[in-house]
């Protein structure tokens, strides 16, 4: 999976440069709102002390999260439900040695059932329970070993496949569990034998027969909206798919890779979050009914999106005051208009609003 074997993969340099903050960069938090209005929850990565730390920014007051082991850590999802916020994300040492999925929630860190090797992407809470789509290692009992997709139920494991893969993006709305992922099919462990799928209760329906990865669900009124990638000849496209019928997204002229990262759906429209790559840098872009709207001209991804009572929120990363990746900041747009959440070398991956 490319996720799962490289979450840095994404569109090359682009998310390199926006998630991999690898640059030195000063101390500062905003501290403030920013004129963003109601209850904005942001999980992402700030530059603190001489080292990168996972945070949750709420209305730009920012808190960590509680490590184990000196670890670093990447927080990929944050989902409020009543007062407790719970964000789904990696721990790693610098060396790789120890890569685990973990949950925190209101900071302190919860232990999932894991068996080695792993790494959670999403958290959704409904009726009282969390749920954490991710990938573990999977042993088949013969000395072999590899990533499958996942989802803890209140940190219980449920195995959705046996083969190479991950799950990417949780949605729960009716009782039925909702998971978009990746799995290489045929037993091949090649980039293009991956394949998009939506589990629907731990049921698969794979979604293209093209080598193509699916990174968000959401469902609303009955209609299944599946947000990722497809590869072309060279590069990839952003691509949508309702009820498992693809949607071509609008790009811009010249444009050699996009992803649509996350989907957000809302009455009769779906609001999509992701990027395209033109020469030299990356720029973030929200689709809405699959009509492409720019939202930053400078080098720039947008990784998440929460639409709520008619105000579009969409999080992610920019350069501001020069390209340079020590330029690289955690932003949210709120209805296309830009707010700073960090003074430091940052990035953010999710936003929720409530």
């Amino acid at each position: 999976m490319k996720k799962c074997i490289n979450y840095l993969y994404l569109a090359a340099a682009a998310m390199a440069l926006a998630l991999s903050l690898v640059a030195c960069g000063g101390g500062g938090n905003k501290n403030n709102n920013g004129g963003l209005g109601g209850n904005v929850y942001v999980a992402g990565m700030e530059y603190i002390g001489g080292s990168y730390r996972a945070v949750v920014w709420n209305n730009g007051s920012r808190q960590q999260l509680q490590l184990s082991d000196n670890l670093s850590a990447q927080p990929y999802s944050v989902f409020v439900s009543g007062n407790d916020v719970y964000v789904a994300g990696t721990e790693e040492t610098i060396d790789g040695h120890v890569v685990r999925a973990v949950l925190w929630k209101n900071g302190s860190r919860q232990q999932l059932q894991l068996s080695g090797y792993s790494s959670a992407y999403s958290v959704f809470v409904s009726g009282g329970d969390v749920y954490v789509a991710g990938w573990d290692f999977f042993s088949r009992g013969n000395g072999s070993a590899h990533s499958c997709a996942v989802v803890w139920k209140n940190g219980e494991r449920q195995w959705l496949s046996d083969n190479l893969s991950s799950a990417e993006s949780v949605f729960v709305t009716g009782g039925d569990v909702y998971v978009a992922g990746s799995e290489h099919v045929g037993g091949s462990y090649d980039s293009d034998s991956e394949r998009p799928v939506v589990w629907k209760n731990g049921v698969r329906r794979q979604l293209s027969d093209n080598e193509s990865g699916a990174l968000s669900v959401s469902v609303s009124g009955g209609d299944v909206y599946v947000a990722g990638y497809e590869a072309g000849y060279e590069n990839d496209r952003a691509v949508v798919w309702k009820n498992g019928v693809r949607q071509q997204m609008q790009l811009s002229d010249n444009v050699s890779m996009s992803q649509a990262r996350s989907v957000s759906a809302s009455s009769n429209d779906v609001y999509v979050a992701g990027w395209e790559w033109f020469g030299e840098s990356a720029r973030a872009v929200l689709w809405k009914n699959g009509v492409r709207q720019q939202i930053s001209n400078d080098w720039s991804a947008a990784m998440s999106v929460f639409v709520l009572g008619g105000d579009v929120y969409v999080a992610g990363a920019e350069a501001i005051g020069g390209s340079g990746e020590s330029n690289i900041r955690a932003v949210v747009w709120k209805n296309g208009v830009r707010q700073q959440l960090s003074d430091s070398s940052s990035s953010a991956s999710s936003v929720f609003v409530k």
